[in-house]
């Protein structure tokens, strides 16, 4: 698997991360629609305005801060502590629970 290097191509819509992650992204991509992130432990920085779903399972230390208007699904796990600002006025909160381990 080649490392990350950087930086993220513009056209990028999609970013799924999964996994103990601890390199910055960088600015993220202005075309971007979804982002789902486990185990990330850097700041997101500012968030693309086209973002409609962001997900963070997993260690997040960071606070997120403000989130686009256009926003419509945040899902956060429990392990999240940080500040939420307010939500988009179209924006659906879902706080997920530990997965079961066996």
């Amino acid at each position: 698997m080649e490392k990350f290097r950087g930086p993220l191509p513009a056209g990028i819509t999609s970013i799924y991360i999964d996994g103990w992650f601890d390199k910055s992204l960088g600015e993220l991509p202005a075309e971007l629609t979804s982002l789902y992130m486990s185990g990330y432990k850097k700041s997101l920085g500012t968030l693309p305005p086209k973002l409609k779903e962001l997900r963070i399972t997993g260690i997040h230390i960071k606070p997120l801060g403000a989130l686009p208007p256009g926003l419509t699904l945040l899902e956060i796990d429990e392990q999240y502590n940080g500040k939420l600002d307010t939500l988009p006025k179209n924006c659906v909160l879902k706080r997920i629970g530990r997965p079961i381990v066996e």
